[in-house]
């Protein structure tokens, strides 16, 4: 899934343990490239589909929302993603 500026590219990467949801930084031009990847959280427990994405980016790329495969009767909201980003990668690095 693209972000709305279209410099961003969100997917689903294999993992270890699992799936990872994945953000990759894109610069373009005449020779686009890859400048940056990260891994964002875990996403095993979310319904994968194919060949469409099951999961959508805000606008503002700081929310998505996901299919889980086991629901619950609550919605889940994730908000301020940059910084849950920079609280996850301070504990990878511990």
């Amino acid at each position: 899934m693209w972000s709305a500026t279209g410099r961003e590219l969100f997917y689903r990467s294999p993992a270890k343990a699992g799936v990872d949801f994945t953000a990759a930084s894109l610069q373009l031009g005449p020779a686009p490239a890859v400048t940056d990847r990260r891994r964002l959280f875990d996403i095993s427990d979310i319904i994968s589909t194919s060949p469409h994405a099951n999961y959508d980016v805000s606008p503002d790329g700081r929310t998505f929302v996901m299919v889980r495969q086991n629901p619950v009767t609550r919605i889940m909201v994730l908000q301020n993603m940059p910084a849950l980003f920079r609280q996850l990668e301070r504990r990878e690095k511990r």
